[in-house]
């Protein structure tokens, strides 16, 4: 893996460093990764998004002290992990069980499921209403 990483230092003296960087940070980023996400794929995504970014930016780290780029290290690897979980965040998972349990065996399940999600957004968009516009809108369509 160190390998692929390599491929984007830009400049080639900043290659002994990314390496004993990389060496030295892989399993700490790990931990913190998982730390944040609870979930091993996760984790690594997160490290390998930010080992590729920090390799993008060796060259702005060539200059700092060592405490300076474990910081910069750290922060790169809480920045992807919690990018990782807000994305995980906004996946909809909420399938209700119940729906497949009330329907009719001749129904359209796929069909009924959008029917009460359809429905479930417009009961949402009437919510975000002024009273006086949904009461009128709930009167003349119910």
């Amino acid at each position: 893996m160190l390998s692929f990483y390599l491929l984007y230092v830009y400049e080639e003296e900043d290659e002994p460093q990314f390496i004993r960087l990389y060496e030295k940070y892989d399993k700490t980023l790990l931990r913190i990764g998982y730390y944040i996400l609870n979930n091993k794929e996760d984790a690594e995504d997160a490290v390998q998004e930010a080992w590729i970014a920090i390799a993008q930016n060796m060259h702005t780290l060539r200059d700092m002290s060592e405490e300076k780029i474990e910081i910069y290290i750290f922060k790169t690897v809480k920045s992807k992990s919690i990018n990782i979980y807000h994305k995980n965040k906004k996946m909809p998972c909420d399938f209700d069980i119940d729906i497949l349990l009330n329907i009719a065996s001749d129904t359209d399940v796929v069909a009924e499921y959008e029917n009460r999600e359809k429905m479930k957004a417009v009961i949402s968009c009437l919510n975000q209403m002024a009273s006086r516009y949904r009461d009128v809108l709930t009167l003349y369509f119910l």
